[in-house]
């Protein structure tokens, strides 16, 4: 099954209630950042209204560059020791492990990892 514009932007919908409502540091500032790839439902007009309605800025991602992927970087790194640590049995394990990653994160780690983009 591939998304489409419009799946991609009722997930882009969903992502942003979620974030209001769990951890609204993350959006409730003038322009809170995306990261995605140039796949076209990502690209496409629909989303690019949609980012521009929930006043998401998507940073820049390299063209043709499948060698780089948003799961590379700083946050993901950094979750994956957390992760290679647990043994999650369930989805509230995996809930719980994440909520508390990001919470016990230093306040400068999302900015550090942000500028550590290409």
């Amino acid at each position: 099954m591939s998304i489409t514009a419009d799946v991609y932007c009722e997930k882009l919908n969903t992502m942003f209630e979620k974030l209001t409502r769990f951890q609204p540091a993350l959006v409730n500032h003038s322009s809170p950042l995306l990261l995605h790839d140039n796949a076209r439902p990502h690209t496409a007009q629909p989303t690019v209204s949609k980012l521009q309605e929930l006043r998401l800025e998507a940073l820049r991602y390299p063209p043709y560059s499948p060698d780089l992927t948003p799961t590379d970087f700083y946050f993901f790194q950094n979750l994956d020791k957390i992760l290679a640590c647990k043994k999650l049995n369930t989805q509230e394990a995996v809930q719980n492990t994440l909520e508390e990653f990001i919470t016990s994160r230093p306040d400068d780690f999302f900015k550090k990892g942000i500028n550590k983009l290409p």
